[in-house]
């Protein structure tokens, strides 16, 4: 952190830096403009949107415009694919979704619609006017929202409507022009794409000028920031998006993995086994408990805490193939893969009983066996469960096929 020399100028930075981080993409309308913004947005609180759309009268401006789309993406009370819209100024004790829901069940209607398409009163506009930051950012969130309602069910594909989302919000962002919702928004778009390098600069920008971070922007930015190497910032943010969650069962238990997962690369083993121990406490029957402690525990070196931990995993679903496959990944994340075949051995006489899990062990001990080089051995177990899985016709040509190669050389 930056020092500075006088208390005054410390004042005055941070005063610069709330003020900056409170960017409002409306700021930069006339002042007639601003006064009829600040009534409608006094309208939106009180929850009486018919007037709120009524009071912003003709398209006189990008400002008026994008704020009547923000109206149609956020406060309708009715809407037909996004081109027509019905606006409602709720009753004491009403909530939207009282409205919605009475309109979808019972067409019930006490207002009236409005056609009102946001993309060619846009189009029309910009003819007469030339192109508005402001409108690249109402048309953004508001594509972003007709595939959150419509996907899959619109007027165009979803792939169209996520590239106008993303084309917009981006030409928005790089004329300065957003909030923290549309910096969300825009780094969500990236982040589901796999593009974490512009994922992360969006992150980051909302990360500097300090706008408030959802638990879901903690969590995106936690695997974005892993995935950059920020392994440090990335626990900070993953932690907080534990706490975030704590109104959502399934969304925390992910924070908790994840959380557990990058203090294993920091690597905080610690931490990591406190979190796994936490979730464990409140989602006992997450599978990805034990998966992750064979990490934790193998790559601290404690074989039997190890063999322990894929115990408890196996016996979850002991005839599932899939499980097998993530103890030996886990194995060999943390290095220990020579141990895996002291825990098919001492599972085999666990399950002996179980022909299913029998020959779920035999199948992926032959291959370990292999990889390990003890071809004699591997050679027994191949045999081994062929014998077993004949006796309930379960010798499918695919996993016979998968065991001879097991035979083919001592070399491969």
């Amino acid at each position: 952190m930056k020092r500075f020399f006088s208390i005054v100028m410390l004042l005055s930075v941070f005063s610069y830096v709330q003020l900056f981080a409170q960017k409002n993409p409306y700021s930069s309308a006339d002042k007639e403009t601003q006064k009829v913004l600040k009534k409608v947005d006094k309208l939106i609180q009180k929850g009486q949107y018919q007037t709120a759309f009524g009071s912003l009268g003709a398209d006189t401006n990008e400002y008026i415009i994008a704020k009547k789309i923000e109206l149609c993406s956020k406060y309708f009370a009715l809407s037909m694919m996004h081109t027509m819209f019905g606006f409602k100024d709720l009753e004491k004790g009403e909530t939207l979704y009282d409205v919605r829901h009475a309109v979808s069940t019972s067409g019930e209607m006490t207002f009236n619609t409005v056609m009102y398409d946001p993309a060619a009163v846009v189009q029309k506009y910009i003819e007469a006017n030339g192109e508005k930051p402001i409108l690249d950012y109402a048309l953004g969130l508001y594509y972003d929202d007709v595939i959150y309602r419509y996907g899959g069910n619109w007027l165009m594909s979803d792939e169209e409507i996520m590239n106008n989302a993303l084309t917009y919000l981006r030409k928005a962002y790089d004329q300065d022009c957003y909030d923290g919702f549309s910096l969300s928004t825009l780094a969500f778009i990236y982040f589901s794409m796999d593009d974490i390098e512009n994922a992360k600069l969006v992150y980051d920008k909302k990360d500097q000028e300090e706008y408030e971070f959802t638990a879901d922007d903690n969590y995106n930015y936690s695997i974005v920031l892993w995935n950059s190497g920020e392994l440090k910032k990335a626990l900070k943010h993953s932690e907080k998006c534990i706490k975030g969650y704590s109104d959502n069962p399934e969304y925390q238990s992910d924070a908790y993995i994840i959380t557990a997962r990058i203090a294993l690369a920091v690597p905080d083993y610690k931490k990591a086994e406190s979190t796994l121990k936490k979730c464990e406490s409140k989602y006992p029957e997450d599978y990805r408990i034990p998966l992750y402690r064979i990490t934790l525990y193998g790559l601290q070196g404690n074989k039997q805490k190890t063999l322990n931990a894929a115990d408890t995993l196996f016996a979850i679903s002991p005839e599932n193939p899939e499980v097998s496959q993530l103890i030996i990944e886990n194995f060999v994340d943390a290095g220990v893969w020579t141990w895996l075949p002291e825990f098919f051995e001492s599972n085999l006489v666990r399950y002996a009983d179980n022909l299913s899990a029998k020959q779920n062990l035999l199948i992926h001990y032959a291959y370990i066996l292999k990889q390990l080089g003890d071809y004699d051995r591997a050679v027994q177990a191949v045999a081994q469960a062929k014998e077993e899985l004949v006796k309930d016709d379960s010798l499918s040509p695919e996993i016979e096929k998968f065991l001879d190669r097991i035979l083919e050389t001592k070399n491969q």
